[in-house]
């Protein structure tokens, strides 16, 4: 086993493409340093500026600077009113709720007297008419509140109210209709009749014999109030906003203390006196940080609290929660809550590397490598489908494989010699990829990187450094290659011929990436078994799809789906190894070499 396994990698490693494929990634390296243009991370430090410590205590201190101590409290009361309002009945469901009762009682009315009219009972004209302008005042109204209900969902994060986007869509054109078939004018008694029928047209009314049951608003059955109980709501506030007060009286008789103990030091040198003022605007910035953390996570709690009772399907149906994404929320709550409990804060680590975007406050080398082995991944994963889809379909053609089997070896021990010597292989490439990417990326961009804080699966938070992230991402990249070598092989023991092998299996990656760029956005794309060979994307780098598009940058890292997650892949991921492997061995085996 062991001599076919060094026969196999040698026939691999003289490949004279091997040449080719360095001279390739060479290219991509210096492309990559071209193109590598991260998006900035912003810090969410504060700095109040000024030429001594006592000054800026002093702007810390007072009412109208920004991050001082009144602008920082007013976040935490910010806090504090959203849980206050969420113990109130809401406006705006009751405003609707009393709106639409109006409508459907004038409605019935106004369809009553016309019925009259129509069967030449003796009513007034004129009743009518008032009964027509009443309709018309109330739908009016009920468009108005309806709409300020849109602007103000627009302006705030506190919904009070859930409805369908379907029903969304559809209210505003529904009053609109109403609005201008009411408000026709009126030529002749014969005019409220034909105004009554497209009423009946439009659903307004339903006929049972001889009376008339209105509804104008079935779409605004669908609209569900939120509800919060406030044992829940006063959970939250001992939770975290009174935690929070407590911190912020500590951070304050700090700030106190040092300003007391370094005022007298205002005429020091510039350098000792620019260290103090760092030292106080990084307490300033505590204190500010932890108010804004804290409504933060109030935020994220409500909104918890909120899609409690629903699945992620029935969340996302909602108005203005179409881009939900529970793995996404729950990673940022786990992110929140840890650095809550160890009182840090966000600037004080890096965020997991993620594709086109820096994981510290500049780039560094690990950002650089994960960047260009992410490039590197896409022409190693080609080279490596082809040698593999060659292995048997090529030596086949060629006549290699029939010397082979006529040879004292089973055939399972000379399909695994061939697995295992194109792994082996790739594991090298990826290995000296590795080792190249970094050198460069510490010569470019230099090595500096605060530690990680890294989210595994959105369920743990672990502080890491950033040489172990990059070796889990290594790790991770050779298993994503593993799968394609497999799936390469299994085509290569379908068909005889190694262009034909080459080709499904060039088209297989590339059809895969087109899947990722169109269809991301489908519920049955997390059942594909290629979108759920990155475990990388779990550990809080990945990137979500969301109603606004997918990106291009799926072609390089396929994007965390919804109702998907660590577990999910690998178990998708297993299934289909286990599948394509015994496949091909099957396969293998019952095939005609000769």
């Amino acid at each position: 086993m062991f001599k076919l396994f060094k026969a196999e990698l040698k026939k691999i490693i003289l490949r004279p493409s091997i040449f080719v494929m360095t001279a390739i990634l060479a290219v991509v390296l210096i492309f990559a340093y071209g193109i590598f243009k991260p998006s900035e991370r912003v810090s969410s430090k504060v700095e109040i500026s000024d030429t001594t410590v006592s000054r800026v205590a002093s702007k810390f201190f007072s009412t109208n600077s920004y991050y001082s101590k009144s602008d920082s409290l007013s976040v935490l009361e910010s806090a504090q009113g959203i849980l206050d309002l969420y113990k109130t009945k809401s406006d705006a469901f009751q405003e609707i709720v009393e709106a639409v009762d109006a409508v459907n009682s004038d409605a019935k009315q106004f369809i009553q007297h016309v019925k009259r009219l129509e069967s030449n009972s003796d009513i007034q004209i004129g009743t009518v008419k008032k009964s027509r302008d009443l309709l018309l005042e109330r739908i009016i109204a009920l468009n108005n509140t309806y709409t300020s209900y849109n602007i103000e969902l627009a302006e705030n994060s506190y919904p009070r109210i859930l409805i369908k986007v379907v029903d969304h869509n559809q209210i505003a054109d529904r009053l609109s209709s109403l609005q201008k078939i009411v408000s026709a004018d009126i030529s002749s008694p014969n005019s409220y009749i034909v105004m009554k029928d497209a009423l009946q047209e439009h659903n307004v009314a339903v006929s049972y014999n001889t009376e008339y049951e209105v509804d104008v608003t079935k779409l605004f059955d669908n609209i569900v109030e939120i509800e919060l109980a406030p044992e829940k709501l006063d959970e939250l506030k001992a939770t975290y906003i009174d935690v929070a007060t407590e911190r912020l009286d500590v951070i304050e008789t700090e700030i106190n203390q040092f300003v007391v103990d370094n005022t007298t030091g205002d005429n020091q040198a510039n350098n000792e006196l620019l260290s103090k003022r760092n030292e106080l605007n990084a307490m300033i910035s505590k204190y500010y940080n932890t108010c804004t953390q804290v409504y933060d996570i109030i935020n994220s709690q409500i909104l918890a609290l909120i899609s409690a009772n629903y699945t992620e399907e029935e969340f996302t149906s909602f108005y203005r929660f179409e881009d939900y994404n529970r793995y996404e929320f729950n990673q940022t709550q786990i992110k929140q809550d840890f650095l809550f409990t160890n009182a840090a804060f966000d600037y004080e680590y890096a965020n997991p590397l993620s594709f086109g975007q820096s994981s510290n406050f500049a780039p560094n080398a690990y950002d650089f490598m994960y960047y260009t082995l992410e490039l590197f991944s896409f022409i190693i994963i080609i080279y490596c489908v082809i040698i593999g889809s060659n292995m048997i379909a090529g030596e086949q053609s060629n006549g290699t494989l029939k010397l082979l089997a006529i040879r004292p070896y089973s055939r399972n021990k000379l399909l695994t010699s061939k697995i295992l010597a194109t792994s082996f292989f790739m594991i090298i490439f990826v290995t000296l990829s590795a080792i190249i990417t970094f050198i460069a990326g510490v010569a470019i961009y230099g090595l500096e990187s605060l530690p990680i804080l890294m989210i595994f699966d959105a369920s743990k938070a672990f502080v890491v450094s950033p040489l172990f992230m990059i070796s889990i991402y290594i790790l991770s990249l050779i298993v994503r290659i593993f799968v394609y070598i497999c799936i390469a092989f299994a085509i290569s023991t379908i068909f005889k011929s190694h262009v034909g092998a080459t080709t499904i299996s060039i088209l297989c990656y590339f059809v895969t990436l087109i899947f990722a760029f169109f269809l991301a956005d489908k519920p049955i794309f997390r059942f594909m078994p290629l979108n759920n060979i990155d475990f990388f994307k779990y550990l809080g780098g990945g990137t979500f799809v969301n109603s606004s598009g997918i990106s291009l940058s799926n072609l390089f890292v396929s994007p965390i789906l919804a109702d998907t997650g660590f577990v999910f892949s690998l178990i998708m991921l297993a299934i289909s190894v286990i599948v394509v492997l015994t496949t091909t061995y099957i396969v293998f085996n019952k095939r005609d070499i000769a």
